[in-house]
């Protein structure tokens, strides 16, 4: 398994796994400066979906595709070192894929997609 693709899965195990319980942490320091960055603008990516997904309410969503959600909005909204837009939906397809329901993978391009249609002048290449 790549390590980026590793870093990813783990990064969206802790996601879910303090879904449940605030204490639940496992991994490294950047895992867990990583995991803390997404959870202090939990709101903000809440919104993003609420507004790309309006027929599904954040609140009814599997934890796990909220979680891949926020760990792809993260990624192209919030590091300093933005991948390819085309890698970060790419790899949360393929998160879902691996972790998610059946419907998720398609449910997760098309919010992604989405946001990245109406924002696409920022990621022009």
């Amino acid at each position: 398994m790549d390590k980026r693709h590793a870093h990813r899965v783990s990064l969206i195990q802790n996601l879910y796994s303090l879904s449940f319980n605030a204490d639940n942490y496992n991994g490294d320091p950047k895992l867990k400066q990583e995991t803390e960055e997404i959870l202090a603008n939990k709101e903000k990516y809440y919104e993003i979906i609420a507004k790309y997904a309006p027929r599904h309410p954040v609140e009814t969503l599997f934890k796990i595709d909220k979680c891949v959600l926020m760990l792809a909005l993260y990624e192209l909204i919030d590091i300093k070192s933005k991948p390819p837009y085309k890698v970060v939906i790419n790899e949360a397809v393929e998160l879902s894929k691996e972790l998610s329901g059946e419907t998720s993978p398609s449910f997760v391009n098309a919010v992604l997609g989405a946001y990245i249609a109406e924002h696409s002048k920022l990621y022009e290449q």
